[in-house]
């Protein structure tokens, strides 16, 4: 694995194996052990067994494995699933999965999900989804198309557009499949909750709009309003890791910025003034990176990230995943442009286990 630009230490990655011992990322999301801290104990992130022998409350641990094992395996219903972010935050929290049915268009996301989780179900485009070839769901989620309510797009006709108006089709499912749980995603419309869009969802989905940051439990800031019938943890971790510490030391010379393309960053971008870096750009000096947008792929401007030589230069692949909350090399395989197409329409992983700690 590659060495990390300001990293204070490897990364302890939770196993996939079912169990106590096995769920450090589960426990750490608890407040029982960080990865901070299991370092300074042990030096390098050892054994899982040592660590809870060190210092896990053994009360709280086995009460929380209790939980997890009466929880029966979830029937889990994802529309608009992209690159599977909700299987892999059931996965970080331990909760058995039972049967994974995703909805995605997308072949290369769909390919992602499948190298990833090939036990899961491919129900292919959500218009052509049937409740009776659904069956009982015990979780629903999804993010229906923002293009449409997003403030960047000014002409955009929110739920009325032709992509943002696949709301309705994740409206119609859960009232006719009736899930236990739900979670439904998307940005805040034009930017304002005091839009008649939010009114329309809240009123649809019976539940009230709560936003989360995913600020608030990663390296990456990502406001979105979600609305669900589950409880939301208020607590949040005791110390998020700079984003800086999520890069690589070195990287292939085609992520380098030309100086032509430094250049054209550090110009004026249209009457405010500001340059196109200040607008668009991602600066290791600031502990938290601007949200990853799903237009990325384009490169300069909205992938420039200035190191603290002041040399300019674009995120990898892989660390964008970091910066999602997803597993180095998660989606290896499609080309650069495809991946941070996936990656800038995901989820962010911790936001999801957040969220997903109300089924336990």
């Amino acid at each position: 694995m590659a060495k990390r630009y300001g990293s204070r230490g490897s990364t302890i990655r939770a196993t996939r194996e079912p169990g106590l011992l096995d769920q450090l990322s589960f426990l750490d999301i608890l407040g029982m052990v960080s990865p901070e801290r299991l370092t300074a104990i042990l030096g390098e992130p050892t054994n899982p067994m040592t660590a809870y022998a060190a210092d896990i409350d053994r009360d709280r641990a086995f009460a929380a494995q209790d939980r997890i094992n009466r929880l029966r395996p979830q029937r889990v219903l994802s529309l608009f699933d992209g690159l599977g972010a909700a299987r892999v935050a059931l996965d970080r929290l331990g909760i058995p999965v039972g049967e994974y049915l995703s909805s995605e268009i997308d072949p290369y996301a769909k390919g992602v999900l499948q190298r990833n989780y090939p036990d899961s179900a491919d129900l292919g485009d959500v218009r052509g989804i049937k409740a009776d070839q659904v069956g009982e769901v015990d979780l629903m989620c999804g993010g229906s198309p923002c293009q449409d309510l997003s403030r960047g797009n000014v002409g955009g006709k929110g739920l009325e557009g032709d992509r943002s108006s696949l709301f309705w089709e994740y409206k119609r499912l859960k009232d006719e499949v009736q899930p236990r749980n739900f979670v439904f995603e998307n940005v805040i419309p034009k930017g304002s909750m005091q839009s008649d869009d939010v009114k329309i969802i809240r009123d649809a989905l019976e539940a009230e709009p709560i936003i989360l940051d995913a600020k608030e439990v990663s390296s990456m800031s990502r406001p979105r309003m979600f609305f669900t019938n589950m409880p939301i943890d208020p607590s949040r971790p005791e110390s998020i890791p700079p984003f800086r510490d999520l890069l690589d030391a070195e990287v292939p010379e085609k992520y380098q910025l030309s100086d032509r393309a430094v250049e054209y960053m550090n110009r004026p971008a249209g009457k405010s003034g500001r340059t196109h870096f200040e607008r668009h750009g991602y600066d290791v000096s600031r502990p938290t990176a601007r949200t990853v947008p799903r237009v990325m792929y384009k490169g300069v401007p909205y992938n420039a990230v200035r190191m603290e030589d002041g040399s300019m230069r674009r995120f990898t692949p892989t660390e964008v995943e970091r910066l999602f909350g997803l597993p180095d090399d998660y989606t290896a395989g499609p080309s650069d442009t495809r991946r941070y197409m996936m990656l800038g329409n995901s989820m962010s992983v911790p936001v999801l286990e957040k969220i997903f700690k109300g089924l336990l």
